[in-house]
């Protein structure tokens, strides 16, 4: 086989490297939550989604009343300048 030619590799580590890596990366990178259940972390998501999705049409209903009421002001404010003349 000629030394030159290149063998392209799946995966170059050993099983072996893949679990001294994963050591490594639990001593050095400690999860915050490791007394919390996958279920439980999913739970919590859940919440903070529907969280933020409440709290998006609350902002949109709120900025609706605040533009229609401008306008409600504005429309009485020419109805009554109208009628004045």
């Amino acid at each position: 086989m000629n030394e030159h030619q290149h063998i392209p590799r799946q995966r170059t580590l050993t099983d072996a490297d893949m679990v001294a890596l994963a050591e490594l990366l639990q001593r050095q990178h400690p999860c915050r939550f490791d007394n919390v259940s996958r279920e439980d972390m999913d739970f919590v998501k859940d919440l903070l989604r529907l969280y933020k999705e409440t709290r998006s049409e609350v902002l949109k209903w709120i900025i609706r009343g605040v533009v229609y009421g401008v306008l409600l002001v504005a429309a009485i404010g020419l109805y009554v300048k109208m009628n004045l003349k």
